[in-house]
């Protein structure tokens, strides 16, 4: 029979995958119940309290079994090292991190990052497939190629440019932008590039809800321990 709080971050992470797959985001109300729940747990057993509702994961797989306070709150901040600055472009969904986070501080650091590697292989898969369904795999790596040179430009630019002068927003029409056509728009007065988010206009044809392989890497890391 598999730990209470192993059966809640399964519940948990199924039914931020069925909203994610149907509104294509997760709540951060989810998040949040997540966090005090993982939180509550951590705090009971770290100060001993012997409750069978919130008894830690003990599974081989997820290394170190019983994880210390410490791996926990490693563990809630690794998605976040790994992921900030990809969920800044918009290269995945900032949900998606915070799920990561959450289970993180279940697990600890050493069983979240064994989920990470294995939903990250499942989202590649995934990923691959898309790709072959819809036969666009040059032109999405050519997407791809254009945003790294954008996103490239718009650090040298920044480094180039004189500190005084401030950054402009997206929505400013003076705002210099290299698009991912590769058209430069300069504006009369000289201002720092604005980098768009990845995932906009172009992209749907390979979006897909990250939150999926999460729980199918969680669920095969369960089962793989009950069933070795």
């Amino acid at each position: 029979m598999l730990p209470s709080d192993l059966m809640f971050l399964l519940s948990f992470t199924m039914a931020c995958t069925l909203h994610d797959l149907r509104t294509g985001k997760i709540p951060n109300s989810f998040i949040l119940c997540g966090l005090l729940c993982g939180s509550a747990t951590l705090l009971l057993s770290s100060n001993g309290t012997a409750l069978s509702t919130f008894s830690r994961i003990h599974l081989p797989v997820f290394h170190p079994a019983q994880p210390d306070p410490a791996s926990c709150i490693l563990g809630l901040l690794l998605p976040y090292l790994l992921f900030g600055l990809p969920a800044l472009l918009g290269m995945i969904g900032g949900g998606d991190v915070k799920l990561l986070s959450v289970a993180g501080l279940f697990l600890g650091a050493g069983a979240v990052w064994s989920v990470i590697r294995t939903s990250v292989l499942i989202g590649a898969l995934y990923a691959l497939f898309v790709l072959v369904r819809h036969r666009n795999g040059y032109r999405r790596f050519l997407f791809l190629r254009t945003y790294l040179c954008e996103l490239m430009s718009v650090l040298r630019s920044r480094q180039t440019f004189p500190a005084s002068l401030p950054a402009v927003s997206h929505s400013s029409p003076s705002c210099s932008n290299v698009h991912l056509s590769g058209a430069a728009h300069a504006s009369s007065t000289p201002s720092h590039p604005c980098l768009s988010r990845y995932r906009g206009a172009g992209t749907a044809d390979a979006e897909f809800c990250f939150s999926v392989p999460i729980f199918l890497a969680l669920l095969f890391l369960t089962l793989r321990a009950q069933f070795p």
